[in-house]
């Protein structure tokens, strides 16, 4: 199983979850399959640890959690 995987059955079991997921590939490949980069934040590698904390606080979910 891969990240992508697991959010989409982490999300339905827990709709407030909050996910961040980290790729070696371009946001282009998450962006074109049915909106994907809506239920989370998508990271890219490499990064630096300001891109990482940006990224912490930017990732979608229920305002809630």
């Amino acid at each position: 199983m891969n990240n992508i995987d697991l959010a989409h059955r982490a999300r339905p079991k827990q709709p407030q979850i909050k996910l961040l997921v980290m790729s070696g590939f371009p946001d282009a490949k998450f962006n074109g399959n049915g909106g994907l980069s809506t239920l989370w934040q998508l990271l890219s590698k490499p990064y630096r640890k300001e891109d990482l904390a940006r990224a912490l606080r930017e990732v979608p979910g229920d305002s809630r959690a």
